[in-house]
């Protein structure tokens, strides 16, 4: 049971780092088209936490928005409890 959803998080988490980087690269960019912040939100809602984090630091994308950083913490705690509670079962 822990494979299928370790394998769902590492595919969304490295969609969600690559969806973090463009938006990056798009909001350094003039004329790029920007990523919605829901939609990346969402995707790391869906499993993507552990990309959104590492993409705050490594990317210094969105670092200064609070609102924006508490759904990543928050989401991250979620995916580390339940990839705990599938490890225990």
């Amino acid at each position: 049971m822990i494979i299928p959803y370790l394998i769902t998080l590492l595919v969304m988490s490295i969609l969600t780092l690559v969806l973090f980087s463009y938006d990056k690269v798009a909001a350094t960019t003039t004329g790029r088209a920007r990523i919605p912040v829901y939609v990346l939100l969402m995707s790391t809602a869906l499993g993507g936490a552990i990309g959104a984090f590492v993409s705050l630091f490594l990317y210094r994308h969105k670092t200064q928005q609070l609102t924006f950083r508490i759904p990543i913490i928050f989401c991250l705690v979620v995916q580390i409890a339940l990839i705990l509670v599938c490890i225990l079962i």
